[in-house]
């Protein structure tokens, strides 16, 4: 028994060597074919089986994998792609052309389709934000966009335009969609030695102030607002280049002429404009200027020694007026009897339609609220509120002066004297027609389709109102 068990160990022992004999042999029945790991010696070679269904197969073995989804449209040359490859869902629609007439590039670049400028003759051949861009005026062109900005160039030029007006530069004339371009006339071009060899609307344009001839030219009708201040040869400083033309002025590119100033008690003092004071004493002294053509209705207010308030200094210069710097023009009480004891922007303010005094009040140039608080001016008319009733140089007294029991339409006729007054052109009381109205304006329109010039005159005529401003542009 003990023979058959040494035999069997040392076959159990003969065996374990047989079988590891060959140092690191692996046993071939262990590892089945798909079990063979191979080594991957070169980096990044695509073979059909390691691609997924979808993925761009590319032909450079040096480039990794690219799925299409992460290829933006465009990026992959179409050539690169083998036909099949790149499903057809992945591909957005509109980027494959699906009209005839459609244009393709069998190179696989991007079609785009480039519009040139759109020739023309006249503004009207272009949009509304292009003009007609020309070198010589009255020629073809192209259409180009209007410019939406211009910068105010540092030296002003009168450069004449083929619209026959003069800008301060190239930009501002294609702004206004016309162009500084051969064969452009502004005026008549006659010789001249001063504006009164020129026709109404023309002055004498000089290249110099001492200059003894210059051309007739037009007078610009409408200037930018943009101040670039230029010294005008009449010794006025102007807003800029524009608004001396349109004042007849030439430019004085030396200054000289705004150096020295003439100074003034009295209008009289001056032979061009009127004599501007920051005093409204009549012996205080004041400088030569002339009325601004343009101004600006912005600004902190100021006094006028007319006793009306203006919204800057340009704005009472503009009106002829000098500044009381105190305020105390626009604070003075000056008694009256009636309007005619004030000036044209004023009214006699009373405390009641009896008194026998006032007090002169400058009509308000704010704008009245439409708020409804009808009230009875001293004239027996009805107005809509007392704001509206100032406008018209009118005192006011309680709705109840004005107010009667008689009725009545527009169709129907009250009693020798009075008029039918509706609020809405329809049925209304018979009220009397006012005898006289005070000089004011403040348009109306009748229910008759007649724009009169204030509530009064439209009762005076016997009519009622149907809105307040001219006829037809309510």
């Amino acid at each position: 028994m003990s023979q058959m068990r040494f035999m069997f160990l040392f076959a159990a022992i003969f065996g374990l060597v047989v079988g590891c004999g060959g140092g690191d042999k692996v046993p071939t029945g262990d590892l089945g074919p798909a079990d063979t790991i191979q080594s991957d010696t070169a980096p990044d070679t695509i073979v059909p089986e390691d691609v997924p269904v979808g993925d761009v197969q590319n032909h450079d073995t040096n480039v990794p994998d690219v799925p299409v989804g992460d290829v933006p449209v465009g990026d992959v040359p179409v050539g690169d792609v083998p036909v099949g490859d790149v499903p057809v869902g992945d591909v957005p629609v509109g980027d494959v052309p699906t009209d005839e007439n459609t244009p393709v590039d069998n190179g696989g670049d991007t079609v785009t389709d480039s519009v040139g400028p759109v020739a023309c003759t006249t503004n009207a051949e272009c949009t509304e934000e292009q003009f007609c861009k020309v070198n010589a005026c009255g020629e073809p062109g192209l259409c180009e966009p209007t410019p939406a900005l211009c910068v105010v160039p540092l030296i002003s030029e009168n450069l004449c335009a083929c619209d026959g007006l003069y800008y301060e530069s190239t930009c501002f004339a294609n702004m206004a969609r016309t162009n500084v371009a051969n064969g452009a006339s502004c005026g008549s071009e006659t010789t001249c030695s001063d504006n009164s060899g020129c026709q109404e609307l023309e002055y004498c344009l000089k290249s110099t102030c001492g200059a003894a001839e210059g051309s007739c030219s037009l007078k610009p009708q409408m200037c930018p607002i943009t101040p670039n201040p230029v010294c005008g040869c009449d010794g006025v400083t102007y807003n800029n280049a524009c608004t001396a033309a349109a004042s007849g002025a030439n430019i004085d590119s030396t200054g000289a002429a705004c150096a020295t100033v003439t100074t003034c008690t009295s209008d009289a003092d001056c032979t061009v404009g009127f004599c501007f004071k920051y005093s409204c004493e009549a012996a205080a002294e004041g400088t030569c200027e002339t009325k601004p053509p343009f101004c600006l209705v912005i600004g902190d207010g100021v006094c006028g020694c007319d006793g009306n308030s203006y919204t800057n200094e340009c704005l009472a210069k503009k009106a002829g007026v000098s500044v009381d710097p105190t305020g105390d023009a626009c604070d003075a009480t000056e008694t009256c009897a009636s309007n005619a004891d004030c000036t044209s922007t004023q009214y006699c303010k009373k405390t009641t339609c009896g008194a026998a005094e006032g007090v002169c009040t400058a009509v308000s140039i704010k704008p009245c609220s439409d708020v409804e608080d009808a009230v009875c001016g001293c004239d027996g008319v009805v107005y809509p509120n007392a704001c509206k009733a100032a406008k018209c140089r009118t005192n006011t007294q309680k709705i109840a002066a004005c107010t009667s029991t008689d009725t009545c339409s527009v169709k129907d006729t009250c009693l020798r004297g009075d008029y039918c007054l509706s609020a809405n052109c329809g049925s209304g009381v018979c009220m009397p027609v006012p005898k006289a109205c005070e000089t004011a304006t403040y348009q109306v329109c009748g229910c008759d389709d007649i724009t009169y010039k204030n509530f009064c005159e439209a009762a005076k005529a016997g009519v009622s109102i149907q809105g307040e401003g001219r006829c037809g542009i309510l």
